[in-house]
Parts: C-alpha cells; sequence; structure tokens
C-alpha cells in the first residue's frame, strides 16, 4: 500500500473539466495521476491563483453491503478570514498598584 501526504491548503495552478468518456474514471485513478478532486464549486469560479482547503468526501463504494472509501477533494477555502490568522494588536493594561 502506497501512502500520499496531500496539503491542507494549496494553491490552484490549473483546472479543466474532463471529457465525457473520462468521466467514468475512478476517482483513485486521477489522483494516482497527480490531480485532483475539486468540489463545492462552480466550474467559472476556479481560477489559477485561487486558495483551496482539502475537505474529506466519499470517492467510492462498493454496493448496497460493500465498503465505503473515502478521499481527499478540495474546494475553494469557505470564509478566508478564519483561514487567516489576524495579527494580535496591543491593549493598554492598566498597572496594578
Amino acid at each position: 500500500m502506497v501512502v500520499r501526504k496531500y496539503p491542507r491548503i494549496a494553491k490552484l495552478k490549473s483546472v479543466y473539466k474532463l471529457p465525457l468518456k473520462k468521466r467514468f474514471t475512478s476517482n483513485f485513478e486521477l489522483l494516482e495521476q497527480g490531480r485532483v478532486l475539486l468540489v463545492d464549486s462552480e466550474f467559472q469560479q476556479l481560477k489559477p491563483g485561487i486558495r483551496l482547503e482539502g475537505v474529506i468526501r466519499r470517492l467510492d463504494y462498493e454496493g448496497k453491503e460493500g465498503l465505503i472509501l473515502y478521499g481527499i477533494a478540495y474546494r475553494p477555502i469557505f470564509r478566508e478570514a478564519l483561514a487567516t490568522i489576524a495579527k494580535p494588536r496591543a491593549i493598554a493594561v492598566a498597572q496594578y498598584a
């Protein structure tokens, strides 16, 4: 078994729709080719340079009583403000007498 590590936050390099013939390709085959799955977004929203976050999604299942396979997919960061840490500001403190 090959273990791969995927980043939690990534930047989109390029995007394209799969041709109709390749849409039935296994999600695991796409991951093996170095590609990732994009979810929760419209194609028009995706532009090179957009920041993405990794989420866990169901990638495949084997029938009613079979195994459900989960893996990583990416989506545009839902709330950019929560993804960046604000620089703390100094506060005035009264001296103890």
